[in-house]
């Protein structure tokens, strides 16, 4: 590697030749040396050679041609000022991850051996004492001389001792900065006759080892739970549902990804072809364990995290609610939803263990529901549905219901519930006469403005 060159190359002025010349002569540099290494130790590391290799030609041709553009000129500016080669693990459903980034930093003069990760995995790594201490241990494993940066490289650790302090205060701050392990090898320190890069490559990699199985086996079980919401988000059938005695259809639209990590698929709840209310059906893949949240009516009323169906064999699924609503002149309600909440899963034929109610069963070796998703979707939406008019966020119309043995409405639950919904019904009074007459006496009753008396 002619570092010189290299270096030529970065401080070109213009921006579209120097994208140009780092894709023309800095990138061939590491995508060489990247190859030349998954060869040299792919028998000893067999796993080498089933790699993506990624690099970032796109990148700098979106540059290029942002450089034209007035609205997208400006950010391009800097762009060509950093070259990489990265090996990627696609193994896992929808859950990519680096292993290994070459990369030569124009502006810090460095190069640099190292592994990138997002913040997620160490997150989950210090959400328990347990799980802190056994992060710790992981991280203990790497060499002394190991390296680590924070956020955009700008932020270099003092040593691996601090690793887990900074995830913590991180966290606590809402950061989500990634975090990179390695070394780094300053351009003025390059000795390109006397490197073996391969050589150096490989006893980087090695030393990385900790690290690297403690972020596939996060990806393992991150993918798993994105696979499971996967399921779900692809099914799109229309639902019947009957809410205390009233038939209606769930009409689902097409998922849409707007944001990374949070897939949302919307729908609306129809009577006749009316719409009752809508709602969405969210999957946060993130933050930092996979939730699958239910909305209705701009309101989330029912979240369940997905890791919860992980295990061996076959997993039951089950949900609960807690009610956290603010006071009401100095009254808590919150036990009192809670309690309508239950009467109201019970006469819609929920399966209820004390405050949890049943969802379905998940198989982990057939990695799909015992039940259809179409029930499992059901079984959710009605149950935030539900909650939503305990709360008293929307108000669902009632119905008198013939009494029947079905598993959706059992006769005693539904009756009582009934007759309890029925004395806390507000009569409305339409009698005309009545309301004209109070109008009236109110008009009478309101003082009349000085300006007005005189007129």
């Amino acid at each position: 590697m002619d570092i010189q060159r290299v270096e030529e190359i970065f401080a070109i002025p213009d921006t579209a030749e120097r994208c140009q010349r780092v894709r023309d002569e800095v990138q061939p540099i590491l995508k060489e040396m990247m190859s030349s290494f998954q060869i040299a130790y792919g028998n000893q590391a067999s796993e080498l050679l089933d790699y993506h290799l990624q690099t970032p030609e796109s990148t700098l041709r979106t540059a290029m041609g942002d450089l034209r553009n007035p609205k997208y000129a400006d950010g391009a500016r800097n762009a060509g000022r950093q070259a990489f080669a990265r090996l990627i693990d696609r193994r896992y459903f929808q859950t990519e991850f680096g292993v290994l980034t070459l990369e030569l930093n124009g502006p810090e003069r460095v190069f640099r051996i190292m592994m990138a990760s997002s913040f997620y995995p160490f997150w989950d790594g210090v959400r328990s004492l347990e799980r802190q201490a056994k992060l710790e241990q992981i991280i203990s494993l790497l060499p002394a001389g190991a390296e680590i940066w924070a956020g955009d490289k700008n932020v270099k650790l003092g040593g691996k001792e601090e690793l887990v302090p900074y995830i913590l205060k991180a966290e606590k701050d809402r950061g989500r900065p990634w975090i990179y392990v390695g070394r780094q090898i300053p351009f003025d320190r390059f000795a390109e006759k006397e490197q073996d890069w391969s050589a150096r490559i490989w006893e980087i990699w090695c030393d990385l080892k900790p690290i690297r199985d403690f972020i596939s086996q996060e990806a393992s079980v991150h993918a798993l739970s994105v696979r499971i919401a996967d399921q779900l988000n692809q099914n799109e059938e229309t639902l019947s549902v009957q809410l205390y005695g009233r038939s209606y259809e769930i009409v689902f639209e097409a998922t849409s990804n707007k944001r990374s990590n949070q897939p949302r698929q919307r729908f609306g709840i129809y009577d006749k072809g009316q719409l009752l209310t809508n709602g969405t059906l969210q999957s946060l893949l993130r933050e930092p364990h996979e939730v699958l949240g239910v909305v209705v009516d701009n309101h989330g009323h029912l979240y369940t995290q997905l890791r919860n169906l992980h295990g061996e064999g076959k997993v039951e699924w089950s949900g609960t609610k807690s009610f956290r609503y603010p006071r009401v002149n100095g009254q808590d309600l919150n036990k009192w939803y809670q309690e309508r909440a239950i009467e109201a899963l019970q006469a819609h034929g929920f399966r209820l263990e004390g405050n949890e109610f049943y969802i379905g069963t998940w198989d982990n070796d057939q990695f799909r529901f015992e039940e259809s998703v179409a029930e499992i979707k059901r079984r959710l939406i009605v149950a935030a549905v539900l909650f939503a008019d305990c709360a008293e966020k929307i108000m669902l119309p009632r119905a008198s219901v013939e009494k029947a043995s079905t598993a959706d409405a059992p006769e005693q639950a539904f009756d009582e519930y009934e007759l309890a919904i029925k004395q806390e019904t507000y009569e409305h009074n339409f009698d005309l006469i009545s309301i004209l007459s109070k109008y009236r006496i109110a008009l009478i009753r309101i003082p009349l403005r000085s300006s007005e008396i005189s007129t």
